[in-house]
């Protein structure tokens, strides 16, 4: 059973940091690409962008950083302020992030669709009226 974007991976003291850290980083870069197709400001969609590459260039899991000092350590981190630390709290926590769900869950099907690299507006708009498929 492979891990998906969302899904907190189950860990060990063996594990290396990638499969944590690439869907944590997935999760911060999906949340980008939904807000700028909300044209949201830019300064937040980068903001996203910035700590999820910060994120990637760790050496040890974020959840090793956590549990040492909690949120301050994360905030510590380059590109890391309290709102991404709270969200990353969350979803090693949970595997799951509640506010990434619920911008999923606002954007018209096209535009969701569109998240996904290499689906177009015409291409999304297909998949809505001929298969009429309306999530991810």
């Amino acid at each position: 059973m492979g891990l998906r974007a969302g899904e907190a991976p189950a860990r060990t003291a063996s594990d290396s940091p990638v499969p944590e850290t690439a869907i944590l980083a997935a999760n911060l870069r999906e949340y980008a690409g939904l807000l700028a197709q909300q044209d949201a400001d830019g300064f937040r969609v980068s903001a996203y962008r910035r700590a999820a590459d910060v994120i990637e260039r760790l050496n040890q899991p974020i959840s090793k950083f956590l549990k040492a000092g909690g949120r301050e350590a994360l905030v510590a981190l380059p590109s890391i302020g309290r709102g991404i630390a709270s969200a990353l709290a969350e979803m090693i926590a949970s595997g799951r992030w509640s506010q990434l769900e619920r911008v999923r869950g606002s954007l018209e099907p096209e535009k969701l669709f569109q998240t996904v690299p290499g689906i177009g507006p015409e291409l999304a708009k297909r998949l809505c009226e001929q298969l009429h498929i309306e999530t991810l």
